[in-house]
């Protein structure tokens, strides 16, 4: 399997051996490199391997994945059912039981004063929703496509961004992803005013305008915000020296450019940010 973007400079070599690496003895994957697999490590390496053109079949890996779903179809969460049903798809393996009654029992509206603090996102859980709308080809009833638009048009602020207390890049990429797909008709010249405001010359992107720092998800929040908006990033030299000073000598990719360890989720960051930045300059 070739890489599915050529990632040019990138010393790849190191970065599928850091992933490879990873991979527990009776399958799956976990970043601290102990026999304790878990979804979310393991979504991120496949979905890694599968980017840098080094994945193959697993067939532990797989009884691992489907082993985590119930007999009902459900799964602990919507974030381990994502985490699962995505390592699957990667693999070209359904679940074992058919999840869609269970993701559309968990499609709906909720209290955002009741999420945990620090939430990147308060559309996060809907976020990971929608894709594995998308990938099963989940048929919303019409009701619960009204409630979602209700509640995620409900959070667009005054400066064209969505978010709780003030708009951010994160939840503003969230939003317009679920609303295309709900087949909403959105203002995207304010929504992509906002994302103009969130560039900056120092990272590249920044969650919020004029914030001084920046983290990878940001950066992969930008990109992928450009991506829906078909709005090639102004500072993409300085997003990919961003994203090249997160790399570390193990091959992996740390949250941010001065500190930090590898993980496998920031390896998956880095790596897609690479593969959106090259498509949107293509």
């Amino acid at each position: 399997m070739k890489p599915s973007v050529s990632f040019g400079i990138l010393d790849l070599p190191s970065t599928i051996n850091y992933l490879k690496m990873r991979r527990c003895q009776a399958g799956g994957y976990c970043f601290y490199r102990l026999e304790e697999p878990n979804l979310a490590d393991t979504y991120f390496a496949l979905a890694s391997l599968n980017l840098v053109g080094s994945l193959s079949p697993d067939e532990d890996t797989l009884a691992f994945l489907r082993s985590r779903q119930k007999r009902d179809g459900s799964y602990e969460s919507i974030f381990q059912a994502f985490f699962a049903i995505g390592g699957l798809r990667l693999l070209n393996a359904p679940p074992l039981f058919d999840p869609r009654d269970y993701l559309i029992a968990h499609t709906r509206t909720y209290d955002i004063s009741l999420l945990p603090p620090g939430s990147a996102s308060i559309f996060a859980q809907l976020y990971h929703l929608t894709k594995l709308h998308r990938w099963l080809e989940v048929n919303l009833p019409p009701e619960k496509k009204r409630d979602l638009l209700s509640f995620v048009t409900s959070h667009q602020r005054g400066d064209g961004g969505f978010g709780h207390a003030r708009s951010t890049l994160m939840e503003t990429r969230d939003a317009v992803f679920i609303l295309q797909y709900l087949g909403a008709l959105v203002d995207l010249q304010k929504i992509y005013r906002f994302l103009r405001h969130c560039e900056d010359e120092g990272h590249g992107f920044v969650n919020l305008p004029g914030n001084q720092f920046s983290y990878l998800e940001h950066i992969h929040a930008g990109l992928e915000l450009s991506g829906l908006l078909s709005a090639p990033p102004t500072y993409p030299k300085v997003i990919r020296d961003f994203l090249l000073a997160c790399r570390r000598i193990n091959g992996g990719y740390a949250r941010t450019t001065h500190t930090g360890i590898a993980t496998l989720e920031n390896t998956y960051l880095a790596l897609a940010s690479f593969q959106l930045l090259s498509s949107l300059l293509s």
